[in-house]
């Protein structure tokens, strides 16, 4: 397979699922916590409980979908996020998926419940305050990072937008990609404190991933703080899905290496030329060669 040296790599790196794991059962329950806490404003306990179980279950069927369960709920659920971002689409092309703001007027929708605009907006401050606080570093990634930083090499960051849209009077949500990259921006920096030293984070505001403009940007932000340009078969992208992380780096990009991260996947395993799926990350230095 296709082997890259210490000396020459270039690494590139998701986030979420990847680095740190955000999903966990617990931190879920501290994020929809976060959310009730805030609706208890308006709602009553019983349809603030109401919100919080839907705020969760949209969450897990468009992560299921992510990761590769395209089932019907789940197409239902991306039919019903794009329609609410009908100017969005039409001013920068495409919808943003992600956005806690809609999967929660999806949730106040189904319960026939009304959610006032800054109460919207409050509500998903709260809820990535507790999300970013509560963010565990996976398994031997502190290691990794050791060992990279030992090779004096840099830590690009490549993850998508944290979509920060807002509800306008005619129901549909508007977007600012100024202001969305700059709150996630802030919003990872206590990463560099739990082990990621990263030099940059190349965000999906406005265009995400798998965009190919996404990883063209992040690649020519490595180039500028080189200063000097990259073979992109030097280029390691590091992700947790293939579609929406490796597939545009590896098929559309010519990057040299492709790292699949399996949590809890025991053994490595050698896709093919170019990809490898791994459960840990120190085991990626078996395939860089030394000089």
């Amino acid at each position: 397979m296709h082997q890259i040296s210490w000396e020459d790599s270039i690494w590139f790196f998701d986030i979420d699922d990847t680095l740190i794991t955000t999903t966990t059962s617990e931190i879920t329950l501290l994020g929809s916590n976060a959310v009730k806490d805030m609706l208890l404003k308006q709602f009553s306990e019983k349809d603030a409980e109401k919100l919080r179980k839907d705020f969760v279950n949209i969450f897990n069927i468009l992560l299921a979908g992510h990761r590769g369960n395209h089932t019907p709920e789940y197409q239902n659920l991306i039919n019903k996020i794009d329609a609410y971002q009908v100017d969005i689409k039409n001013e920068f092309g495409a919808t943003k998926r992600w956005s806690r703001e809609i999967f929660l007027k999806i949730a106040a929708d189904k319960n026939n419940l009304q959610i006032p605009s800054d109460l919207l907006n409050k509500t998903i401050n709260y809820y990535w305050k507790s999300i970013s606080e509560n963010a565990v570093v996976l398994p031997h990634v502190k290691e990794f990072m050791d060992l990279l930083i030992k090779h004096n090499k840099r830590i690009y960051l490549v993850t998508g937008s944290d979509a920060r849209l807002v509800l306008k009077d005619n129901n549909q949500f508007s977007y600012n990609p100024i202001s969305s990259e700059q709150f996630k921006q802030s919003r990872l920096l206590p990463l560099k404190n739990k082990g990621i030293p990263y030099t940059f984070a190349c965000i999906g505001d406005p265009i995400d991933k798998p965009h190919k403009v996404l990883f063209q940007k992040a690649f020519q932000m490595a180039q500028k703080d080189l200063g000097h340009k990259i073979n992109p078969k030097s280029a390691i992208i590091v992700g947790d899905s293939y579609s929406a992380d490796l597939a545009t780096p590896l098929e559309q990009l010519s990057f040299g290496l492709g790292i699949l991260y399996k949590n809890g996947l025991k053994k490595t395993e050698v896709i093919s030329d170019n990809q490898i799926n791994l459960g840990n990350l120190l085991d990626i230095t078996q395939f860089l060669k030394t000089q």
